[in-house]
């Protein structure tokens, strides 16, 4: 209750009791403001309320609880992601070395989590080297799902916190730059992040 995480458990409640009224995307919070209402989702992407009433609806019956597992996936998807992502490049040990230091960067493991309760930021956070994998492999590999995967990571960023997905294919466009020459179908990471903007 010291961090702004109260503030994505009242938001997730809000759409589990939409999803038990049989609406699927909520653009009202009715409690909001003294009880009078707000359309608070419809201000704020809806990914950090919507992913934990996801898990509140249909497995824990417990906000509070869906918002912890959504910091603790976050952190597992972080530090598998920079760990992938790594490995490809410079080998296991590297990996998860990397993978380490992101994971238990002062930041990401007690900043955004635990002062903060950013709960956005540390999803995001989470989705951005996912994001960098995901564009590695798609450039890399070509693999018949892994423009899928870039879209959808895509998707996700913007459903949680556009910012945030901006920084995020600013500094994908940088690696792919950085390394033209290892990668020159640059335009199916292009064609992956217009499809992710038309799925979000």
């Amino acid at each position: 209750r010291t961090n702004a995480s109260e503030h994505y458990v009242f938001r997730a409640a809000d759409a589990t009791q939409a999803f038990a009224e049989g609406r699927l995307y909520p653009r009202w919070s009715p409690y909001a403001l003294g009880g009078s209402g707000a359309p608070i989702p419809g201000y704020y992407p809806p990914g950090a309320a919507y992913i934990p009433a996801l898990l509140d609806y249909f497995v824990s019956n417990d906000t509070t609880i869906a918002v912890k597992i959504v910091y603790i996936a976050s952190l597992c998807i972080a530090g598998t992601a920079v760990y992938a992502l790594v490995t490809r490049r410079m080998g296991a040990a590297a990996g998860v070395v990397a993978a380490l230091l992101y994971v238990y960067s002062p930041y990401l493991s007690l900043v955004a989590p635990h002062l903060l309760g950013d709960l956005p930021g540390v999803m995001c956070l989470a989705l951005i080297p996912a994001l960098f994998w995901g564009v590695e492999r798609l450039l890399r590999l070509n693999r018949p799902l892994d423009m899928l995967y870039v879209a959808l990571i895509t998707a996700a960023l913007l459903l949680t916190d556009i910012p945030a997905a901006i920084v995020g294919w600013t500094l994908a466009a940088a690696l792919i730059a950085w390394n033209h020459a290892d990668y020159p179908r640059w335009y199916l990471a292009l064609g992956a992040s217009v499809l992710g903007i038309g799925l979000a």
